[in-house]
């Protein structure tokens, strides 16, 4: 029903409506279809999480018909129906179906018709795009925000990204530019997702040329580190990803780009305040992109007034770009106030004037009407005709502050304050108001105008200056990689963990270049950091030093040094205690270093001052040995083959105790500290020496080869683990060559009387060998002695050689272990100076890894005095040319020498654990020859290089990386090499050769040995059993080497069935191995029931004949019928001296 009525009026305003009638349109019923409304998800919605998803629509038949609602969908690939809802009426209707893919676009449908009433029918389709994940983005570009022009945090903050001509970007990115995204570093380009982006809003975009200008809100800018984020282009299925209001944080109440062409100026933020223009030109170039420029005449932008720019009390922050041309004089940028006299009209102005050819700030106010007008007038002038970021910032009941390119030109001070809002439009480059009036329109701007902001807030200092940074040259606030450096992270072997052979090198790629990664490469090199202890026995002659917290300790010319180290410069050097020479290296106790010459006096340097605290003379001559501390004590032994006990206090002497010595009283063997045990080892001329430290009193002395102890130049070596399987002490003598083994009790446990010489040794707990040398000083009887300078390995449980390394021959005279670390040992050829050489060799094997040659002017006894993190320091006492001796600092890693210097003197040291000696460094083979190519499967997902180190003497420890190059050759290493110790797959030891063989018969019982052979794989040490059931003996043995293994038996019975176990595990992989044997003896001949005797003829035989075949046939012989088994395989043969009753089968 329908109602109207009519109503007119006359020029004198007089008027007549006439009555109200109405009508009624009856419609006659029409055959319609029913009408679908309200989709869920919403027609082309995006970023709709992949899962079970409802379907949801709204269905109404004109004429209420019942329906059939039929939901479909093509998500499998052809269209199928997920299922309907029948004969219902007018409302909403959903189902559930599973979407399960990222980034893909699903469609679906439904059809709904009224069968009962018009039969008509309805089919709407829609689509929706799934979460997509970043890793549907082909190409990204690397933003590094430079923090040094931060000075404090900011937060969400709009950054301005630019690209101009970027041929990338028109390339490949779409058209439209709808595929651009920023998303922060830590977002996964792999697993991330495109929801996970930052916010943006693209100012200008021309897809030929590739020009982008963009801002992007940053959640965090650091001020102390770069930050960094990645744009993302390459998609072409996304919709668009900006959301432009959400780049702007809610106190920003409008943000005018001012890059319309034509048209409103619209405002970025939630709060739609957009301007119209009135005569500005729209289409110029400004500071960002486009802008507006002002006739300075009749040209301005209205913005209406709205409660979100009209601050009341409250504080808030103007910024604008402004270009004014010269004589601009008493003119408006942006205000709400209008023109009138101060302290009459509410509102705020950003105001410039004219001052000597230049402009500054002028009347720039605030006004509260009430008579408190705070206007701000600069007094520094800039010139005309140039770019400018102004800003005004009002911190409400405080002060007025004035910007320009990010710098403060002044303040004004406000204090208390009234509401500064009114009903006035904002005018942007005009007043357009007086007396609070709109209309008058004045000082008109001339010039142009560009990124116009209000915010509701202060903006701090940090923040306007990094704005005009950002704004004025994104270039310096900034730096992009268009294709960055490839990105590796190593997966595993994680770093410092042991792996066994073949190792898969798994790690992940990120290339960013159009081609993606091109290859990989695995590299490694065959090198130890090793961080324990480190073992060795001091000798004398080779000089040595003490290398602790990057300080090397040395005596030179009778003085204890201190140099840098590795780069040789001397830090402190005390005075001269007495003769130049010595063979004793300083020790050091905190910040106090104790020297001692061979005239026996001793000195107390502190470091920390530089002074000498004392000097104190502990006996009349020291040879060669070593003065050891222990609890407050140092033990010097002199030349005569005494021990001095000298308080490290003073100097003085508690006590002494006298050594065995006959014939020459020249000691040099250092003796051996049992930190443990309060022991002290010693070696007489022809005794070993056990003394307790407690007590200062021998526990006992053992008679060893005579003169044994005269010569040696290394001391006694502890060894207590599981390689030895007890408490053991080694040593070697000279000029009587001997090697001996006490245990604790001192007892004798192995000797050793190879050929020996000078007696160095070292030990390695690793591989469970010492380390023995030999020299060309010995000639035997026989004249037998192998090439000079030979190494010898011995298993240090039972003293057998497992390898032996030979030197150059020639001149070299021995060879000197110095010390051993992880899988390696260090060792000098020596007496022939220059043409010495230091080797590095691999302690498993005796393989050489390394060989270093000394050089001129190196010392006639120039051996290794130190080792620190891959660094070799060297000297010598005296030269093979007669020149100043050297002391040479060398890195075994780069194959040269870093530092030489000329000594004063001899160079000398101890070198024991806790002087610091602990981390040992050596690189054997470069990592160009270790390098392997391989092609990543997929960029950006885990990728793995397999590599068999099954050709390598293993265990052996590595150093890995790997290196990617992407398409555009670009390349870059993971972060860190990592360490790996490689070890062969564990394997147990294995058990052969069993004697008897297994399932041997008629074993005769005069057999009293049981032997099989064990060997480890690996080569490691195993132990071992032997038993037998019924038992007739057993046997065992720990940590052995391969070889025979035997067990005694006895007691063999007749007719028995015998089985012997063998176990044996190695202490290696700790892996087992069982293996069971068996034999059996001979059966008695009673046994046997019957027999028959078989007589030859002897007539027929002319003469004796041996092992004759003889052939024996009986034919239809009932007896053997009935009694023999039915194959025969009970008939045996005897001669006749076999007695019946107690003969056996064999």
């Amino acid at each position: 029903t329908y109602s109207y009525f009519i109503w007119a009026n006359d020029s004198s305003d007089n008027s007549v409506m006439s009555s109200v009638s109405s009508f009624l349109i009856k419609a006659a019923s029409v055959n319609q279809s029913p009408i679908l409304t309200n989709e869920q998800p919403v027609n082309n919605s995006m970023e709709i999480a992949p899962g079970s998803i409802t379907l949801m629509i709204t269905a109404n038949d004109s004429e209420e018909d019942l329906m059939n609602i039929k939901f479909m969908t093509n998500a499998s690939g052809s269209w199928t129906e997920i299922n309907s809802n029948n004969s219902v009426n007018n409302g909403s209707y959903q189902q559930t179906y599973t979407f399960p893919d990222y980034s893909e676009t699903y469609y679906w449908s439904v059809n709904a018709i009224d069968p009962s009433g018009s039969g008509q029918w309805t089919n709407e389709t829609y689509h929706f795009t799934t979460l997509q994940e970043l890793s549907s983005w082909a190409y990204r570009i690397k933003i590094i925000i430079n923090h040094t022009n931060i000075d404090d945090n900011l937060i969400n903050y709009p950054m301005l990204v630019e690209f101009l001509e970027n041929t990338e970007l028109s390339t490949n990115a779409q058209d439209d530019f709808d595929d651009i995204l920023f998303a922060d570093e830590t977002v996964s380009w792999t697993t991330g997702m495109a929801s996970e982006r930052l916010k943006h809003e693209i100012e200008v975009y021309d897809s030929d040329d590739g020009n982008l200008t963009a801002w992007v809100n940053i959640p965090l800018v650091s001020s102390t580190v770069d930050t960094i984020i990645y744009m993302y282009y390459g998609n072409p299925s996304c919709g668009n990803m900006e959301d432009i209001e959400g780049v702007w944080d809610s106190n920003y109440v409008m943000v005018q780009h001012l890059n319309e062409t034509s048209g409103m100026h619209y405002d970025s933020t939630s709060y739609d305040n957009d301007g119209t223009n009135f005569g500005s030109n729209q289409d110029i170039d400004g500071k960002i992109d486009g802008a507006n420029d002002f006739n300075g005449t009749s040209d301005y932008i209205r913005v209406p007034s709205d409660g979100s720019i009209q601050f009341d009390e409250g504080s808030f922050t103007a910024e604008v770009w402004m270009y004014p041309n010269t004589g601009a004089t008493s003119v408006r940028i942006v205000n709400t106030r209008g023109m009138g006299a101060g302290g009459t009209v509410k509102g705020w102005h950003i105001k410039i004037s004219e001052s000597t050819g230049k402009w500054k700030f002028k009347d720039t106010a605030i006004d509260d009407d009430s008579g408190n007008y705070k206007d701000y007038e600069g007094t520094t002038t800039y010139s005309y005709n140039d770019w400018y970021q102004v800003v005004m910032v009002y911190e409400a009941d405080n002060e007025l502050r004035l910007y320009v390119n990010g710098t403060l030109d002044g303040t004004l001070s406000v204090g208390s304050y009234g509401n500064i809002s009114n009903s006035l439009p904002t005018a942007i480059g005009a007043s357009i108001a007086t007396n609070g009036v709109e209309g008058t329109k004045d000082q008109f701007f001339p010039g142009k105008l560009d990124e116009l902001r209000l915010s509701d807030i202060v903006r701090n200092a940090s923040w306007i200056k990094a704005s005009y940074i950002n704004q004025n040259d994104p270039s310096s606030f900034y730096y992009t990689s268009q294709y960055p450096n490839p990105v590796v992270t190593l997966v595993s072997p994680v770093n410092n963990t042991e792996e066994y052979t073949p190792v898969n090198f798994t790690f992940t790629p990120e290339c960013y270049s159009p081609g993606g990664c091109d290859h990989a490469e695995l590299w490694f090199n065959r090198t130890e950091t090793y961080n324990g202890s480190v073992h060795y026995s001091a000798s004398s002659r080779p000089q040595r030093g003490v290398i602790k917290d990057k300080k090397l300790y040395v005596l030179e010319g009778g003085k204890i040094t201190i140099r840098d180290f590795p780069n040789g410069t001397i830090l402190r050097q005390g005075s001269t205690f007495g003769a130049s020479h010595t063979n004793t290296a300083p020790y050091i106790i905190g910040d106090k270093v104790y020297g001692m010459n061979t005239v026996g006096s001793m000195q107390c340097y502190n470091e920390t001052t530089g002074t000498v605290e004392w000097t104190v003379s502990i006996c009349t001559a020291l040879q060669s040995n070593s003065f050891e501390y222990h609890d407050g004590y140092f033990y010097v032994e002199s030349t005569n083959f005494t021990m001095h006990k000298v308080d490290v206090t003073d100097g003085s002497v508690d006590g002494m105790l006298q050594l065995h010595y006959t014939g020459s009283n020249t000691e040099k063997a250092h003796p051996l500290i049992d930190y443990e045990n309060d022991r002290l080892y010693a070696l007489g001329n022809s005794k070993y020496h056990c003394i307790d430290l407690t007590t200062f009193t021998e526990i006992w002395n053992k008679t060893i080869i005579t003169n044994g102890g005269q010569e040696t130049r290394s001391g006694p070596i502890l060894v207590n683990d599981s390689y030895s399987g007890q408490y053991l002490t080694i040593f070697s003598t000279w000029p009587q060559i001997n090697t001996y083994a006490f245990d604790y009790d001192g007892n004798i446990v192995w000797t050793w009387a190879t050929k020996t010489i000078r007696a160095h040794a070292a030990y390695n707990p690793n591989t469970g060998l010492i380390y023995l040398a030999d020299a060309t000083g010995y000639s035997d009887a026989g004249g037998s002695l192998p090439e000079p300078g030979n190494i010898y390995a011995v298993y240090v449980n039972n003293g057998t050689t497992k390898w032996v390394t030979h030197g150059t021959g020639g001149g070299d005279k021995f060879a000197r272990p110095i010390t051993t670390s992880g899988n390696y040992i260090m060792w000098k050829t020596d007496n022939v100076g220059k043409d010495d050489y230091l080797y590095v060799g691999d302690a498993t094997t005796g393989e050489t890894l390394a060989k270093i040659s000394a050089g001129d002017d190196r010392g006639y006894w120039c051996f290794p005095i130190a080792l620190s993190g891959g660094y070799v320091a060297t000297g010598g006492g005296y030269t093979s040319d007669g020149q100043t001796p050297i002391l040479d600092i060398y890195h075994i890693g780069d194959g040269d020498w870093v530092d030489s210097y000329p000594l004063h003197g001899n160079v000398n040291h101890t070198g024991y654990i806790e002087n610091g000696l602990t981390s040992l460094g050596f690189i054997t083979e470069t990592w160009e020859s270790r390098k392997i190519n391989d092609t990543p499967i997929v960029n950006n997902s885990l990728n793995e290089i397999e590599y068999d180190f099954s050709s390598y003497n293993l265990p052996l420890n590595f150093t890995w990386n790997i290196r990617i190059i992407q398409s555009d050759g670009q390349s870059a290493w993971g972060d860190e090499n990592w360490n790996v110790r490689v070890l062969r797959v564990n394997q147990s030891p294995d058990i052969s050769s069993p004697n008897p063989a297994n399932d041997s018969t008629n074993v005769p019982l005069s057999l009293n040995q049981l032997d099989v052979y064990i060997s480890d794989p690996e080569g490691d040490l195993f132990n071992w059993s032997i038993e037998t059931s019924p038992n007739i003996g057993s046997n065992n043995g720990i940590y052995e080497s391969d070889g025979v293994k035997s067990c005694s038996i006895s007691g063999l019975q007749f007719d028995t069935i015998y089985t012997w176990y063998v176990n044996t595990s190695d202490v290696g992989s700790g892996g087992w191995t069982n293996r069971s044997f068996r034999f059996s003896t001979p059966e008695r001949l009673n046994g046997w029931l019957y027999r028959k005797e078989i007589i030859i003829d002897y007539s027929l035989v002319d003469t004796d004949s041996y092992n004759f075949p003889v052939l024996i046939q009986l034919n239809n012989d009932a007896d053997i019928a009935s009694h023999a088994q039915v194959d025969f395989d009970d008939i045996l043969f005897t001669n006749d001296s076999i007695v019946w009753t107690t003969g056996s089968s064999d």
